[in-house]
This record gives structure tokens, C-alpha cells and sequence, in this order.
């Protein structure tokens, strides 16, 4: 009989980590259980950017980035990736920093060493600022794909090769019997990997396991239609804007009694005569296919619903809830923020507002996921944070390594480094 590996979550990560393990001559027998949908949550709303290069990633994650880049490269040749989920390669990523520098500096992950300033006669400039070149090393080294279409494209795949799923909710475990009981019945494993995403802590008190530590970040994101520039003819350049606004850029793009410099924690966004105050200071755009933009940058936790006690940040049961806590006032400061880097993307002016939407993506302490052994016959792959799409192919090729190689009683040999990833290595620390 093949063993039984039952899979918790059915993100980019656990739908990954099924692939590849039913893709393997073994045959392992493999069901994903998902209380909700298939990429409801962080995977169908995240921006799709995939960066290879180590510049862009903590030396912890480096081996797993440039493993993820080719396997996305290779099921993208696979399943017409191009067509079907959106994949294509950036030539370059662009910083834009509009405005002086005080409170204008770009993230810390922004300024690559090989970063250089463009004169702006290298490529025609939809945006305000100065523009800084962050392709890295050269052509190739990053890619995009359509998260959504992408989870669920390798999530039908895994099904022609035999993944099963299951929609319902986890509600116990028999330890004795290594039992998962949901609300639609219970399902026996010789392995459990926990990928929850940001439930994952909560699913394992749910099911008398230690937490892993795995926590939330919260994220606003909005797609815009933009007004096409005619210099593009239609068609915008495959470059993501990575931009900060500074001091001087209070006064682009807003209207009177705006200021770009309110200190939001300071304003009340319960109170209906609110006005959004403010504008995002570091905001992303990546253009996408089918000439939409998408924009993401306010990180902040969601305004209470009225009732000062509720802890917002505190995660809903499910996926299908976390859209309830969209809050205007930051996404209005972020369509503040994308009509002062561009004229293209004011939707006072003609833009469109196709959706605004919000999320919680897991994250750890240290900022790298945890993806490897945790207890007897469990395994966790979650906190990836922002680079979870970047990451997800490699995590799940590496993680299926582990757990067929323990099932075979074999040492594993893993295709990426993931020693610094250790789900313990948070053990007798203050998280």
C-alpha cells in the first residue's frame, strides 16, 4: 500500500508540496484538505513577482529562490505557462523615487548592490521621479506569473496524477490512530505537512500540536486599468516600479486639505468624517499581461470595525472572511500614492479601479519560512511572507524530498539548502 501524506492547506505552498509529491514514481497516496477554495487566500491576491538572484533574498533563502526560478521556468514549459497562468520574464525591475529623500528611501530589499541610476534615455518613463535600475545581474533573472491561475493550474495537474481534495474543515486529530478529523469525515496519515499559511499556528492548536511560529502580515493590494501612455502603443513594458515618495512629493497629486505627511496612526478611520489622509510612502506596481497593474504597499494592520477591543489583526476562521476587513483608508492612500508616481494611474483622471482586495500573508520572526520536520510524522512549509509565490515551486520539490526520504528510511538529499529554515530553530527563543 502506498503511504498516506495528507497535506493542511491548499495555498501556492501545499498545492506545490502535492505536485511534487504525486509526481514522483513512488505514487505516494496524497490528500489536501482546504477549508475553503484553492488559492483563496494570499495565493490569489499576491502580485506574482519572482526574483532568482540572491540580491533579493536573505542568505537562508537564496538556494530555494534560484531552485524555484527554474522550476517555474520548467512548468511554464510544461503546461503553456505563457498562456495559461501568465508566465514571462521581467527584463528589468525599476526603482522610482519621487520627491527628496527624507522619508522617500526605498526598503531596505530595493537597494540591490548592482543598482544603478538611469538617465531616462534607456527606456521611455511612464513615471514621475528618478528612476534606478534593479535588474541585478542581467537579463533572465526575473519572472511573473498569475498566482491564481498558476495555484490552480498545478493544482489540476496534481489532480491528473492523483491528488485528492478535500473541502472541509479540520476540527480534530487522533494521535494514536494519526487521524485528521474534519466536518466532512476523517482521513488517516503516515505523514501530516502542515502549509496553512497564516492559519498554520492556529491549525495546530486546533489539532493538539505545538504551534509552529508562524504569524500574520497583513496586506492591502488594489489592480488598476491604466491610462496607456502612447509612447507604449498600448502595451506596458514588463518591469515592476518599486518606488518611494519623499517630502517634496506632498504636493503631487492631491487635492486641498491633503497632506501626505499626517501621521495616520494618529487618525481615527472609524470616525465617518474621516477623510483618507495620506498616501502610501512605498508602493509596487507590476504590470501585468493583459495590460492591468498591480499595486500592493500598505502593510498595516486593518482599522477596527467600530468596536475599539477587537483585535483586528487577530485572523478570521477562513479565507473567504479576511475580505470583510478591507479598509478603505488605506486604500485610498495608496491610489493617492499611484497618482503621484504616475499620471497613468490616477483614477480621478480616467484610470479604473478594478479591485481592491486584502490579505494576510504568514511570516516569521526572522523573515525567512520554516519548511522541515516538526513532530513525529509532521512537517510544516509556511511564514514565506512576501516571497511566498517566488518560493513555493522550491519549497514544495525540497519538502517532498524530505518526506519521501523518510518514508523510505532513507537520508535525504535535498535540491536546495534549507538548513537555515529549521521550523526549531526558534526553540527557546522570545518570538
Amino acid at each position: 500500500m502506498p503511504a498516506d501524506i495528507v497535506i493542511l492547506g491548499g495555498g501556492i505552498i501545499g498545492v506545490s508540496t502535492a505536485y511534487y509529491l504525486v509526481s514522483h514514481p513512488s505514487k505516494p497516496s496524497v490528500t489536501l484538505i482546504e477549508n475553503t477554495s484553492i488559492a483563496a487566500a494570499a495565493s490569489g491576491k499576491a502580485a506574482g513577482f519572482i526574483a532568482r538572484e540572491a540580491a533579493w533574498h536573505y542568505p537562508a533563502t537564496e538556494g530555494l529562490a534560484r531552485l524555484s526560478f527554474k522550476a517555474f521556468q520548467e512548468l511554464a514549459s510544461k503546461y503553456n505557462g505563457t498562456r495559461d497562468f501568465g508566465w514571462r520574464q521581467f527584463s528589468a525591475a525599476t526603482g522610482v523615487l519621487v520627491g527628496t529623500k527624507e522619508d522617500g528611501k526605498m526598503s531596505e530589499y530595493r537597494n540591490l548592490p548592482n543598482s544603478r541610476a538611469l538617465d531616462g534615455s534607456e527606456r521611455p518613463a511612464w513615471t514621475h521621479g528618478r528612476r534606478v535600475d534593479l535588474s541585478g545581474k542581467g537579463e533572465g533573472n526575473m519572472g511573473q506569473v498569475l498566482p491564481l491561475e498558476f495555484t490552480r493550474r498545478l493544482h489540476a495537474e496534481a489532480t491528473l496524477l492523483g491528488l485528492k481534495t478535500i473541502i472541509g474543515t479540520p476540527l480534530a486529530r487522533n494521535a494514536a490512530s494519526q487521524t485528521i478529523i474534519t466536518d466532512v469525515g476523517s482521513y488517516h496519515y503516515d505523514k501530516l505537512i502542515i502549509a496553512a499559511g497564516p492559519w498554520s499556528a492556529e491549525l495546530c492548536r486546533t489539532l493538539a500540536i505545538p504551534p509552529v511560529p508562524v504569524g500574520t502580515l497583513p496586506g492591502h493590494s488594489v489592480l488598476i486599468r491604466p491610462l496607456m501612455p502612447p509612447v507604449y502603443k498600448g502595451i506596458l513594458p514588463a518591469e515592476a516600479i518599486l518606488a518611494g515618495l519623499g517630502a517634496t512629493s506632498n504636493d503631487l497629486g492631491h487635492g486641498p486639505g491633503h497632506s501626505a505627511r499626517v501621521d495616520h496612526s494618529k487618525v481615527d478611520p472609524t470616525d465617518p468624517a474621516a477623510e483618507p489622509y495620506g498616501l502610501t510612502k512605498n508602493i509596487e506596481f507590476y504590470p501585468r499581461p493583459d495590460n492591468t497593474i498591480y499595486g500592493a504597499g500598505e502593510n498595516a494592520i486593518p482599522a477596527p470595525r467600530g468596536l475599539r477591543e477587537i483585535d483586528n489583526n487577530r485572523l478570521p476562521p477562513t479565507a473567504a472572511d479576511v475580505p470583510k476587513l478591507l479598509d478603505a483608508t488605506l486604500i485610498a492612500r495608496m491610489l493617492r500614492a499611484s497618482r503621484v508616481v504616475s499620471d497613468s494611474l490616477d483614477v480621478e483622471k480616467g484610470a479604473e479601479l478594478i479591485k481592491a482586495d486584502f490579505c494576510y500573508r504568514p511570516v516569521c520572526a526572522d523573515k525567512v519560512p520554516v519548511i522541515g520536520r516538526w513532530a513525529k510524522d509532521i512537517y510544516v512549509s509556511a511564514g514565506h511572507g512576501p516571497w511566498g509565490i517566488t518560493l513555493a515551486p522550491g519549497s514544495g520539490i525540497v519538502l517532498s524530498e524530505l518526506v519521501l526520504a523518510d518514508l523510505a528510511g532513507t537520508r535525504a538529499h535535498l535540491s536546495a539548502d534549507i538548513s537555515g529554515l529549521d521550523p526549531h530553530r526558534f526553540d527557546g527563543a522570545k518570538l
